[in-house]
């Protein structure tokens, strides 16, 4: 029976050369292969390293089926490499060493290993990765001590890697992507959930737009910068029966936590210390006037019935004005 033009040209579309599925094989997951004889795995990526000299071992952990005896490991050459990159980039940028300590040639090897798997070339800003990359890349080594195996290795790079893992991997890259966007846009502005900070009455906070997006997001970072609170109204400088509800501001909150609760003592540390960002002087005349015997009583917003503030403490700005 002869094939006609549409089935052939069909036949032909569905052919895949051996190199592309080679390619494509590689992506996905595949069961380890017994490890050849005087071969090691490689820590890192999982193939076989044919040496008996051994880079690391490893004690499985105690949820695994296997013994206690460590489980030595070798280092491919690529493997090598990036460990090598790694350790250029953190001696090449000494404040991220600083910040993260003896653990930042793990950290930033993670992040390569990460790009490795999910085929993306590894930029020069690596410590930008680091935030996203490393808690997926975290747990992709071969030498895993929660998923060890003895005697077996990956038939081919990262093959032990699942799928899920690869997912996990490629959305914290996009979620990268978008914070390297994030860099130039403007500050964004998060708005107290109740109307304005109890104590000096802004209605928002800006945040730079990476911190949010790294965050969480607008409602996370709200969450995060603005303290509920139920105060008394003596504590706001007010008077009246009943609690009232609402948020303070992350300054205001500073100045909560040193004095040790919401009341005048909270208050004053906050005028005054939003003072002295504007006149050191005047702050200092300030506190001057808070020790003396009948110190201003510095009532906050949240003491009136008014619209939020478009500067701190404006409600007050006739007072801070005389100082």
């Amino acid at each position: 029976m002869t094939q006609t033009a549409t089935e052939k040209r069909n036949n032909q579309s569905r052919y895949i050369p051996p190199e592309q599925t080679e390619a494509l094989r590689r992506t996905v997951p595949d069961d380890p292969v017994k490890l050849p004889p005087g071969s090691l795995a490689c820590e890192g990526c999982g193939v076989a390293v044919p040496t008996a000299r051994p880079t690391t071992s490893v004690t499985p952990s105690t949820v695994t089926s296997l013994p206690a005896k460590p489980v030595q490991f070798a280092r491919c050459d690529s493997c090598k490499a990036v460990q090598q990159q790694a350790e250029d980039y953190v001696t090449a940028h000494p404040a991220l060493a600083a910040r993260i300590g003896t653990i930042a040639v793990e950290r930033v090897e993670s992040v390569l290993f990460g790009l490795a798997i999910i085929g993306q070339e590894a930029t020069g800003d690596l410590g930008f990765l680091l935030p996203r990359l490393h808690p997926a890349a975290h747990g992709v080594r071969f030498a895993n001590p929660l998923s060890l195996t003895r005697d077996l290795c990956s038939p081919y790079a990262w093959s032990h890697v699942t799928l899920s893992q690869r997912a996990e991997l490629k959305k914290a890259y996009a979620a990268a992507l978008r914070d390297r966007l994030s860099l130039s846009a403007p500050p964004v502005a998060l708005r107290c959930p109740s109307g304005g900070c109890l104590f000096c009455g802004v209605a928002s906070v800006p945040r730079a737009a990476i911190q949010v997006a790294r965050g969480g997001g607008a409602q996370a970072a709200t969450a995060s910068v603005w303290r509920p609170v139920l105060v008394s109204p003596n504590g706001l400088g007010a008077k009246g029966p009943s609690n009232i509800a609402g948020h303070v501001c992350p300054d205001c909150n500073a100045a909560i936590e040193d004095a040790g609760a919401v009341g005048w003592p909270a208050r004053a540390q906050a005028v005054v210390t939003y003072v002295g960002r504007e006149n050191r002087a005047k702050a200092e005349r300030l506190r001057a006037m808070l020790a003396d015997d009948f110190p201003p009583q510095l009532p906050a917003w949240g003491a009136f019935n008014l619209r939020p503030n478009a500067r701190p403490w404006d409600h007050l700005r006739r007072v801070i004005d005389r100082i």
